[in-house]
C-alpha cells in the first residue's frame, strides 16, 4: 500500500463550510499547505457550480492534486425518482471533468412511513438506469453503507449482486458499521471483492449524544488512533487483498478540524502496511 492511495474527503471540515464560510478553495489551500495530495470532493459543497466548476480544474491541475473520488448525495426515497437518477448521472459528467474514475453515490434514506422493500427496489432500479452511462465514462459508482438501508455489508452486497454491473461497487466506511453493531474488520473481509473505494473514520464509545448504534450504544467521532476502529488492520487486509483504490480521511472529530485531519494522516502514514 503506497502513501499515495491516502485523501482526504472534503466532508472532514463540514463545519468550516457550514459554520465559517469555507469554499472548495479554501480546503485546496489547506490540503496544499498541510501536503495533501489527493482529496475526494462532494456536491453538496457547491456555492457556485457553474462557476467555481472551471476553476476547481484549473486549480488541481496548476498545484498537481488528485481527485480520489466525487460525491453525490442521491436518496432513492424521495419521490423525485427521475431528479436522483439525474443527479448521478451529472455526478458521472463532473467526475470526468476531474479526471476521477470514482463516484460516491447513496442508497436511500428510509423515513418513517415509508415501505422498505419498495425503496430498495427502486434503488436497484436507478443503479441499474445508471450503471451504462457509468460503464461508458469508465467511471465506478460506489454505494456508501450509510443509514437503515444500506449500513450493513450484506444489504450492500445485495445490491451490488442484483444490480449485476461491474462499475457498481462499494464504498466501504469503516466507521459507519460500528453504527449498525456490526464489526467493521468483518464487514469489510465480506465486501472485499466488491470494493472500489474507502472511508476511513475513527469513532469513540460515548455513553450519550453522538452517534447511536441501532442497539444504543453511542459514539463520538475522533481522529484515527483514538477510538475503537481497527484501522491499522483493516488496511493490512486491504494491502493483503491486493487493494488500489483510495482511503479517504473523513474526520468526524470535535474541536478544529484541520488539527484533527493532520492528526490523522499522521496516524495513517504510520500504519501503512510495508509489504
Amino acid at each position: 500500500m503506497q502513501a499515495d492511495q491516502l485523501a482526504v474527503s472534503m466532508w472532514s471540515v463540514h463545519r468550516k463550510y457550514y459554520h465559517d464560510g469555507w469554499s472548495v478553495f479554501d480546503f485546496l489551500n489547506f490540503a496544499d499547505e498541510a501536503g495533501i495530495r489527493s482529496l475526494e470532493l462532494l456536491n453538496n459543497f457547491w456555492r457556485d457550480e457553474e462557476n467555481e466548476l472551471p476553476k476547481l480544474q484549473e486549480e488541481l491541475l496548476r498545484r498537481g492534486m488528485a481527485v480520489a473520488a466525487w460525491a453525490v448525495s442521491n436518496d432513492f426515497a424521495r419521490a423525485e425518482y427521475d431528479a436522483q437518477v439525474d443527479e448521478i448521472l451529472h455526478g458521472i459528467e463532473v467526475a470526468q471533468r476531474l479526471h476521477t474514475r470514482t463516484v460516491r453515490v447513496f442508497a436511500a434514506h428510509p423515513r418513517q412511513g415509508i415501505d422498505l422493500d419498495q425503496v430498495l427496489h427502486t434503488v436497484v432500479r436507478g443503479l441499474k438506469a445508471v450503471a451504462p452511462q457509468a460503464q461508458s465514462a469508465g467511471v465506478t459508482l460506489a454505494i456508501e453503507n450509510h443509514g437503515l438501508l444500506a449500513g450493513k455489508s450484506d444489504q450492500i452486497l445485495a445490491i451490488i449482486r442484483d444490480v449485476d454491473s461491474p462499475f457498481v461497487r462499494a464504498n466501504a466506511d469503516i466507521g459507519n458499521f460500528l453504527l449498525v453493531d456490526e464489526d467493521p474488520l468483518q464487514a469489510v473481509r465480506k465486501l472485499m471483492a466488491y470494493i472500489a473505494h474507502v472511508h476511513v473514520k475513527d469513532m469513540v464509545p460515548a455513553t450519550e449524544g453522538g452517534f447511536p448504534s441501532l442497539a444504543g450504544q453511542h459514539y463520538r467521532g475522533g481522529a484515527v488512533g483514538e477510538g475503537v476502529v481497527p484501522v491499522g488492520d483493516i488496511m493490512a487486509e486491504l494491502n493483503a487483498a491486493g487493494y488500489r483504490g483510495y482511503l479517504s480521511l473523513e474526520f468526524e472529530g470535535e474541536g478544529d478540524e484541520p488539527t484533527g485531519i493532520r492528526q490523522s494522516m499522521t496516524t495513517l502514514h504510520q500504519l501503512l502496511p510495508t509489504s
